[in-house]
């Protein structure tokens, strides 16, 4: 049985790699939890269109994280086995394998939106749905470059690294959420679809972010 002593330190180990997964994670329903507030203010039906197209979204950005983890466990035992190469290919399989769920299924939901219309819901809230949902369909691929990578580094005990983008990418999203819906600093005010923009656009960061310090580490 290992002494207490080893029991801490190995507790300490495992604390340091999983914070900043776990902050890493939180970050997404921070965000969440800042966009709806802010959408909110607009009124109930951009609220419900908002909850609407992320109820449609939502099944499919579990799917892709829940394919994207596959790679964590194959690239963690080829880095222990010093399989080197071998990580890096699980690495390029990975990645083919999730930008082609990603483009798949954001093609799948945009050309889905007019189901928005038979489901019950009032035409306004439907209406309102259809284009943000399109906008949010389009950054599952860059959410899934990022996923990828980020699983990546996080098998290498990287874990710090994907936290601070998510972390910075978040602060974008929630000052573009500010600007983009209520226009602010000369932009037109866009309601509902500002929300979109601003998620589309820090995912893209969150990915161009998280691709350069892989590829920095490499070089």
């Amino acid at each position: 049985m290992p002494s207490p002593s080893n029991l801490r330190t190995q507790f300490k180990q495992h604390l340091v790699l999983a914070l900043p997964i776990m902050i890493s994670q939180l970050r997404h329903m921070s965000v969440a939890v800042a966009a709806n507030v802010m959408v909110g203010r607009l009124g109930a039906f951009p609220l419900a269109a908002c909850a609407l197209a992320n109820s449609a979204l939502w099944p499919f950005f579990g799917l892709g994280m829940g394919i994207s983890y596959a790679l964590t466990p194959l690239v963690a035992a080829a880095d222990a086995s010093k399989h080197y190469k071998k990580a890096t290919n699980v690495l390029k399989h990975s990645l083919v394998i999730n930008l082609v769920f990603a483009a798949f299924f954001s093609t799948a939901l945009m050309l889905a939106t007019p189901v928005l219309h038979c489901i019950g819901q009032t035409p306004t809230v439907s209406t309102l749905a259809a284009p943000y949902l399109r906008l949010l369909a389009l950054s599952l691929i860059p959410f899934m470059l990022f996923q990828t990578f980020r699983e990546y580094t996080e098998a290498l005990s990287f874990t710090r690294e994907a936290m601070y983008i998510n972390i910075g990418c978040s602060l974008v999203n929630v000052l573009l959420n500010y600007v983009l819906i209520y226009g602010k600093l000369g932009f037109p005010a866009m309601g509902l679809l500002g929300a979109g923009w601003a998620t589309r656009v820090s995912r893209i960061l969150m990915a161009l972010g998280m691709v350069s310090y892989v590829l920095g580490k490499a070089a």
